[in-house]
């Protein structure tokens, strides 16, 4: 009895199941649409986010995405959300091609990356990324060596560093009435490469380079290259490190009386650069940013409100140049009406739109046209644009 009744207990169950599964399969055709056709598109973000700079650069790429995903975006019929996938490289770029790497061969694997955050982790990927044939945006790599090998799958969002140098001496020597130049650069790719930029075009233009000195990209100690500085008769310091570096190589500056100028290249008008560096003469600290004033930019403000909405806090460089960089890669998509990454690739190089920091659009090498440079100096413990620079291309 026990095993009929079993038995009978099981075919009944069987049966049940059956017909369940039959009236849902009748029923699929009924579902929301959504619900068959949605689909999520991943967009890696690498950079050292533990940073100031590049976690604002994530903030803005992950703002990007939740405007788009607010909005019925299809491709191919499908509708489509986007996630972003971040990852820490710390600044460096051998922990940057681990990132590459699993970008690359994770599965799902990632539609395109934006980052890396600088120069040196950017061009240490760059044929990771090529090789797998995956489109990579920098938003604040601004070397040239990063598109000097001629990957299609890089896109600079910067203007290079040749162009900015180059306005900056100019000004330096026409204007400032400066001749004599100490140069000294934090041993990174980006470092050593703008240093020598600068030594090369200050020296063609009738500039005296003092001395060239290197330092590690971890110290705070700039005791002696200052006093070097200080006891050289030397105009201008141009100092080409990172931000964490150079808001301390001012203090020290300050504290030591080098009456030279400072030039210093990285993100660092905002004012946690300003708080960190302390009280400064006026016109004694400048920058060359590679972006338009961030004042005269239409799209700045109704971006700086979103960004400080979603954010609490004030918007960076990093953050505008992310923000643009990944609504220039949803575009892509769209206009691509696919998720190819060869159909995305070849719609981001034949893509126009306007952005938040200028207009969007790279040449054949994934430069981009029309870069624009603003050189600022400290006045009254506030950052003032002095100087804008464009070259068209």
């Amino acid at each position: 009895m026990r095993l009929r009744h079993h038995h009978t207990t099981i075919r009944f169950f069987t049966a049940r199941t059956v017909a369940t599964l039959f009236a849902w399969l009748t029923l699929l055709p009924l579902l929301p649409a959504a619900w068959a056709q949605e689909q999520e598109v991943l967009i890696g973000f690498a950079g050292p986010i533990k940073e100031a700079n590049a976690r604002s650069g994530r903030n803005a790429a992950q703002l990007a995405i939740t405007e788009a995903n607010r909005r019925d975006v299809r491709i191919g019929g499908k509708k489509i959300t986007f996630r972003l996938i971040d990852q820490d490289d710390k600044a460096d770029p051998q922990t940057a091609v681990f990132v590459a790497n699993f970008f690359a061969k994770a599965v799902p694997r990632v539609t395109a990356v934006i980052g890396h955050s600088n120069s040196g982790a950017s061009i240490a990927t760059a044929k990771i990324y090529n090789d797998a044939g995956i489109a990579q945006i920098s938003p604040t790599a601004w070397s040239n060596k990063f598109t000097d090998p001629g990957h299609d799958t890089v896109f600079q969002m910067l203007g290079d560093d040749e162009n900015g140098i180059s306005n900056t001496i100019d000004h330096a020597m026409n204007i400032m009435q400066l001749r004599r130049f100490a140069v000294i650069d934090d041993g990174a790719i980006l470092g050593n490469s703008m240093a020598d930029i600068f030594v090369r075009l200050a020296t063609a233009k009738g500039a005296a380079i003092v001395y060239r000195d290197s330092i590690s990209n971890k110290t705070f100690d700039f005791n002696a290259t200052l006093n070097r500085a200080k006891n050289s008769g030397v105009d201008m310091i141009f100092f080409t490190g990172r931000d964490t570096q150079s808001d301390q190589l001012v203090r020290n500056m300050v504290r030591l009386k080098v009456p030279a100028k400072l030039l210093v290249t990285d993100s660092v008008i905002t004012q946690k650069f300003l708080q960190s560096a302390g009280t400064l003469p006026d016109d004694y600290v400048f920058a060359i940013i590679p972006s338009e004033p961030l004042g005269n930019v239409s799209g700045a403000r109704n971006f700086a409100k979103a960004y400080q909405a979603a954010y609490g806090e004030p918007f960076s460089l990093d953050a505008m140049q992310s923000y643009d960089s990944t609504n220039f890669l949803i575009a892509a998509i769209r206009k691509a009406n696919s998720l190819e990454p060869r159909a995305i690739i070849d719609a981001l190089h034949a893509l126009e739109i306007p952005g938040v920091s200028g207009t969007l659009a790279f040449d054949a090498r994934g430069r981009r046209r029309n870069p624009v440079y603003t050189l600022y100096t400290v006045r009254q413990q506030q950052w003032e644009a002095i100087k804008f620079f464009k070259n068209p291309r």
